[in-house]
């Protein structure tokens, strides 16, 4: 299961993903950050509470790091899980 929250009163919106980023979420990931935009800014992600991210959400990840989404906090998990080779 996957739990996506807009957090209230930041500015660009930082969107917090908690449990487990698995491929049948990421379109609604895709969706949400696509809906999160403000103009030219980019939202950021809170990853300090993903527990556990399948290949293709890792791919995802990496993808919208690319995309110049950021990453403001993350889980030793997805830590090292983004600071290996690309699958």
């Amino acid at each position: 299961m996957l739990k996506i929250t807009r957090i209230p009163g930041t500015d660009p919106v930082v969107l917090k993903l908690e449990g487990q980023l698995l491929e049948p979420w990421l379109g609604e990931v895709l969706a949400v950050c696509a809906g999160a935009r403000s103009g030219a800014e980019q939202p950021r992600l809170d990853l300090s509470e993903v527990n556990y991210v399948d290949l293709p959400g890792a791919r995802l990840l990496r993808e919208l790091r690319r995309r110049g989404i950021e990453i403001v906090a993350r889980s030793m998990f997805v830590k090292e899980l983004l600071n290996t080779e690309n699958p």
